[in-house]
């Protein structure tokens, strides 16, 4: 009876096993990896991080770091949507050299389906410009990126910068203020619920950008004054007109 009584009181321990995650859209149900469960149930909401070379088996996408989130569960699969890019601090210093120009951002976005996001853009010049250059370009990037999330919802903003179509967008948004070298999105992320509460915070209508001229060219003292010709060696400097009345006289 007391053995009997013993094997009652030992719960059973369920047996965890490996469930596969796929991601969507862009990534066309690639496989991301897996993580362990006794409930799939439990899965929704849990995060993976990913290397973007491992998934595009592309070496030049080695300093990206995408951050996935399972949504759903299909089956004895799991399928997860990216809601974080990031790219790793060293390759932000080798593309940041001397005679350049950083000019980074970081704000609130609201995108179509209403999702807030945090976006940092990078944009590096081709040589050292004046604040107002600086200011001309920022206040442009921040202008095509509120419009662009206006338009678009969440993840095709996600996928046009995994795919790089977003920064070309917006280094052509921006090239025509100043020649600018490289165009690069630090980070995108679903904001916080603390950043989302922040209504101010969230930039709705694009700023102004300043329309002036002579701002890519510093300016050239030599033009400042004219230069005299040049006289031709062994003659004398031309003797200067006399006015008219002494000519009559």
């Amino acid at each position: 009876m007391a053995r009997a009584a013993k094997k009652a009181a030992t719960p059973k321990i369920k047996k965890k096993r490996w469930v596969h995650i796929y991601g969507k859209d862009v990534f066309n149900d690639r496989f991301l990896g897996e993580t362990p469960t006794t409930d799939l149930s439990t899965l929704p909401g849990k995060e993976l991080k990913v290397n973007l070379m491992t998934v595009t088996n592309d070496i030049k996408k080695q300093h990206i770091n995408l951050t996935f989130r399972i949504e759903a569960i299909e089956g004895d699969k799991a399928v997860a949507s990216p809601v974080r890019y990031l790219i790793i601090p060293a390759h932000i210093k080798r593309i940041v050299r001397r005679k350049r120009d950083k000019i980074e951002l970081s704000f609130l976005v609201r995108a179509k389906d209403g999702v807030v996001a945090r976006i940092k853009p990078l944009i590096v010049t081709r040589n050292p410009t004046y604040q107002s250059v600086q200011s001309a370009i920022r206040k442009a990037a921040e202008g095509f990126v509120i419009e662009h999330f206006r338009e678009s919802e969440f993840q095709k903003v996600m996928n046009e910068i995994v795919s790089s179509r977003f920064q070309m967008a917006l280094r052509d948004a921006v090239k025509g203020i100043y020649p600018v070298r490289s165009v690069e999105v630090r980070e995108l992320r679903v904001a916080t619920e603390k950043e989302a509460g922040n209504t101010k915070a969230i930039r709705k209508d694009p700023p102004i950008v300043p329309r002036k001229k002579g701002l890519d060219r510093k300016p050239d003292r030599r033009l400042a004054r004219p230069v005299a010709a040049e006289q031709p060696q062994g003659e004398a400097p031309a003797p200067a007109e006399e006015p008219e009345e002494k000519a009559k006289e």
